[in-house]
């Protein structure tokens, strides 16, 4: 990459960081790009996607609809953004659903927001904070193992999660 300065290059690179789950560096490799050439709608679509993995997803959605501005047709961001509006639903339910105790339909709602998280995300911060929520939920339920894989999970993700920590403590 020091060689290149290619953008269809940097982006392969970035998709492969975003398949890991490594949203710091494609952050910053994205912003590079778009202040080179702020016309590549694929660049916006990653960024966004690297916001939503690092759960910021007013950011994500704004990238998601400057990607559409350039690129009417393009499906990949038409796609992200449902995607993204859908996730965003979701968790908004299950922590509405959390606050007000209803801890069986907070399970569901962030089982169902984890399922919009592809698998290949594992290391991303957004699932290591839907997993430690989750747990959060399941403790309060009382099932107490899928407490503790939710923690070990959460854990993996970001071994910094202290809400992870914290519950699996509990939990223990």
């Amino acid at each position: 990459l020091q060689k290149t300065n290619a953008p269809q290059t940097k982006l392969k690179l970035v998709r492969a960081e975003l398949g890991l789950g490594l949203c710091d560096r494609a952050l910053r490799t994205t912003r590079d790009i778009i202040k080179l050439h702020p016309n590549i709608s694929e660049a916006y679509v990653l960024r966004g996607m690297a916001l939503l993995l690092s759960a910021d997803m007013e950011q994500a959605q704004r990238h998601f609809k400057e990607a559409l501005r350039l690129d009417p047709d393009d499906n990949e961001a038409g796609r992200a953004m449902k995607r993204a509006r859908k996730l965003q639903r979701h968790m908004e339910t299950a922590k509405q659903s959390a606050n007000s105790r209803a801890f069986e339909t907070a399970d569901v709602e962030y089982s169902s927001a984890l399922s919009l998280v592809s698998d290949d995300n594992q290391r991303a911060p957004l699932v290591a904070s839907l997993h430690a929520e989750r747990a959060a939920a399941r403790l309060r339920l009382k099932n107490y193992d899928e407490a503790l894989k939710d923690c070990a999970l959460a854990i993996y993700a970001q071994d910094d999660c202290k809400s992870a920590w914290l519950t699996k403590a509990q939990v223990l």
